[in-house]
């Protein structure tokens, strides 16, 4: 079992973004209720936070998150010479038992 979050939609003028949270499914058809997004494959470079209780009522684990995506893209891949992000893929955020992960798509050529 397993949540995803995922932010789609940005606005380059105010910086807005909608953040949608769904469950992982094979299902090709989805419940009622909720839209389907196709992940693409491939590599992803993924940034793990082990934590207890529920991920969506967690302010610490929000924080965390958030700090998280910070460090990614002010300072993992800012200071990479290799530019393996993949801009033509989602990020994502996947919420399982006890681990918080971060998906980064990543192309290595």
């Amino acid at each position: 079992y397993a949540e995803i979050g995922i932010w789609l939609n940005p606005d380059d003028r105010s910086g807005k973004m909608d953040y949608f949270v769904g469950y992982v499914t094979n299902d090709p058809a989805p419940a009622e209720g909720f839209e389907s997004i196709t992940l693409s494959g491939g590599k992803y470079a993924v940034f793990r936070l082990p934590y207890g209780g529920d991920p969506f009522e967690s302010a610490e684990l929000a924080l965390r998150i958030q700090a998280l995506w910070q460090y990614i893209f002010e300072e993992w891949l800012s200071k990479r010479s290799d530019n393996i992000f993949d801009d033509t893929r989602l990020c994502f955020e996947k919420y399982g038992i006890d681990m918080a992960e971060i998906y980064i798509p990543v192309s290595l050529s």
